[in-house]
């Protein structure tokens, strides 16, 4: 998503927008960083889990603002909500994993 975001702002922009390169090495190292989490994940799951946490708290530090100042939906609001779901999504796999542990070692 974040790839394919900063290919449209660069090549693609929307009316009312110039074309952003900034935006397209911001949006694909963040792609790349993610892809590179989703791999070091099937090497070392902790490591890759926080790796994924970091960049998805780093994409909503960036678009919250823009998001509940300007009300932008495209393309803060949708970052921010991807990354925000990302985090409810590893904190919720991080408390079940803790809880099985708990009761497995009972």
């Amino acid at each position: 998503m974040c790839i394919g975001m900063g290919i449209q702002a660069a090549f693609f922009p929307h009316e009312g927008v110039k074309a952003s390169m900034v935006s397209l090495y911001a949006a694909g190292g963040l792609g790349a960083l993610v892809l590179v989490s989703v791999f070091v994940w099937t090497k070392n799951p902790r490591f890759g889990r926080i790796m994924s946490l970091v960049l998805a708290l780093l994409a909503v530090g960036r678009f919250a603002p823009k998001f509940f100042k300007e009300q932008q939906m495209y393309p803060a609001g949708i970052t921010f909500f991807a990354a925000a779901i990302v985090i409810v999504l590893l904190l919720a796999g991080h408390f079940q994993g803790m809880k099985e542990r708990k009761s497995g070692s009972e």
